[in-house]
């Protein structure tokens, strides 16, 4: 149970939950921030975190799938089952939640990302 935790930390760190209109967001708030546009480093980022996020997966749960007993195309029992179920169901709702309680406080409104964008253009017409 703890190696479903950490795996889940880490597929809860990596921002695959984000819509990826989300990261036209955030590019802009870090143009903002620092006076850099970086678009390709930021999906850069997000892409390999992504992949990584996928592997670590696979790499904690094809063994633990393994130790119940699991194998793919066979007839498996009822343990080796259950097993699968809670693998892959209970990690994903947990994580899904932790997503949407995150996103309550995220901080570029509509409003937000208009002054975002003046910013970042010097023009009062750009937030639509």
């Amino acid at each position: 149970m703890a190696t479903l935790a950490i795996a889940g930390l880490l597929l809860f760190l990596v921002p695959d939950d984000q819509p990826t209109a989300m990261n036209g967001d955030l590019v802009e708030w870090d143009a903002a921030s620092n006076g850099y546009r970086r678009p390709g480093l930021l999906f850069a980022v997000w892409a390999t975190f992504t992949k990584l996020a996928y592997a670590l997966a696979i790499g904690i749960a094809f063994p633990l799938l393994d130790l119940f007993g699991f194998a793919a195309g066979a007839d498996n029992d009822p343990v080796a089952l259950t097993a699968l179920a809670y693998l892959y169901g209970i990690p994903c709702i947990i994580f899904k939640i932790m997503a949407l309680l995150n996103m309550r406080n995220y901080p570029i409104t509509e409003e937000a990302y208009g002054k975002i964008l003046d910013r970042n253009t010097g023009s009062a017409d750009t937030a639509a």
